[in-house]
């Protein structure tokens, strides 16, 4: 049996994913500590933050799949983009990780079209968190994106960012009520 425990004292096991207690405030908890970029900004960055900069830049009717998109990552930890392009093993484990929280908390899997402009505004956030977290890059990357709009970020500490996070997913999740399919 492989498993963690989470910050609210339940068994998280990766060998049965169906059987897990998740609750949000565990992931946005976790979330709220672990830093972006595998801990390679200027200042701890949260993926918490992160996924609440992502859930802005979406299409108001994908902003709950924004918010959730790193949710894996409050078991797995943050693992960067490069390492998930060539374990792909990793990535599809992230994927179920991901579809069991979704389970868990009674979300609807996002259609192709509501994953590809989470995608999107996910480079677009990438792109605004490079040139303000990070130091100078020796090489360019290649998904960052063309589009940057004029957003500041703001330095947060863990608790205002897990706060925050749990403030959108109930945002996110009353607007998800009241929207047309």
């Amino acid at each position: 049996m492989i498993w963690i425990q989470t910050f609210g004292g339940h068994k998280f096991d990766f060998d049965d994913l169906t059987n897990n207690t998740i609750k949000i405030t565990d992931i946005a908890h976790h979330l709220a500590l672990v830093c972006r970029f595998t801990g390679a900004c200027k200042h701890h960055y949260s993926v918490a933050q992160h996924s609440i900069l992502v859930a802005q830049l979406c299409p108001k009717k994908a902003r709950i799949h924004g918010l959730m998109h790193d949710a894996a990552e409050a078991y797995l930890g943050d693992v960067s983009r490069p390492l998930k392009k060539w374990g792909l093993e990793v990535k599809g484990f992230e994927e179920k990780v991901l579809q069991s929280i979704y389970h868990a908390l009674n979300l609807e899997w996002p259609e192709e079209y509501v994953q590809q402009a989470v995608k999107d505004s996910d480079n677009i956030a990438l792109s605004i968190e490079a040139k303000q977290l990070m130091n100078h890059a020796t090489e360019s990357w290649s998904y960052m994106s063309k589009e940057m709009p004029n957003i500041s970020i703001d330095r947060w500490s863990p608790e205002r960012a897990e706060v925050e996070f749990l403030r959108k997913w109930f945002d996110y999740n009353e607007q998800g009520k009241t929207l047309e399919n």
